[in-house]
């Protein structure tokens, strides 16, 4: 007698074993299959994000870590503090430092207002003294999740830098994929790009000067303890040449939420 095959949605027979079974286990594995070829759909659109003029990154790799702490008094309330920290040069100079501190509060279940206070600090070289920066922010974000393996975000800030009298709008378009449904619940991937657009300059440049593209690996790690580890292209044109320079970013966060 021929020993009987079976499939597997989590195993190597996932695709074919997509068209055999029984209906309720073909609407279970042909969802997975769906979900991974929309994931699969997004992730290669996402590269429509990034300015026209570019062509490739620059040489440069940077380091940019982030310390966030954030716990919540209340259900509507979170406050929120965190520190920045930028090495450039192959990761080896040390340029930026600093802090942002602040509250959200949530309007609905799907819109929060924020307002916060940014404190930095900025070095052109080792050799050069530390310049200091304060910016008012301002913050409305958008959330919106239609299934149990997707959500979408936006994030948006008004910035006024009291250093050079410069108002800076700021809009982040998330995608975020939770990972439960592959049970990986603590893992979520997401890939966001931030658009910059600088006013009052003092000549005729367009105001859309800088592009941030990330993609993103979150997870929680123990209890209030979780690590984002990311890169990011970062996109900023030049007032001289009008063309668009590129630097890759290694990004990571250590958090703490309570």
């Amino acid at each position: 007698m021929d020993k009987v095959r079976t499939f597997s949605a989590e195993g190597p027979d996932f695709f074919y074993g997509a068209i055999t079974g029984s209906p309720k286990t073909l609407i279970r594995r042909r969802t997975k299959m769906r979900n991974f070829i929309l994931v699969g759909v997004v992730l290669a659109a996402a590269s429509l994000c990034l300015p026209v003029e570019k062509t490739e990154a620059g040489d440069d790799w940077q380091w940019w870590l982030y310390t966030p702490v954030s716990f919540k008094p209340t259900e509507e309330i979170k406050a929120d503090v965190t520190g920045m920290f930028r090495w450039k040069n192959d990761m080896k100079d040390y340029f930026y430092r600093g802090v942002i501190s602040g509250a959200y509060y949530s309007v609905t279940s799907w819109m929060d207002l924020g307002a916060h206070y940014w404190y930095k600090e900025t070095r052109t070289s080792t050799d050069t003294p530390w310049v200091y920066t304060n910016v008012y922010v301002g913050r409305i974000n958008f959330k919106y999740k239609p299934a149990h393996w997707i959500a979408l975000k936006e994030y948006n800030r008004i910035e006024y830098n009291n250093h050079i009298y410069r108002w800076t709008f700021r809009i982040k378009p998330r995608v975020e994929f939770p990972l439960g449904w592959m049970g990986l619940k603590p893992v979520k991937l997401y890939l966001d790009n931030e658009l910059y657009f600088n006013f009052d300059f003092q000549d005729n440049r367009d105001t859309y000067s800088e592009n941030r593209f990330t993609v993103a690996v979150d997870v929680k790690i123990a209890g209030p303890v979780g690590a984002t580890v990311a890169y990011r292209n970062v996109g900023k044109k030049s007032s001289a040449t009008d063309s668009w320079n590129f630097t890759n970013v290694l990004v990571t966060y250590a958090k703490l939420t309570f």
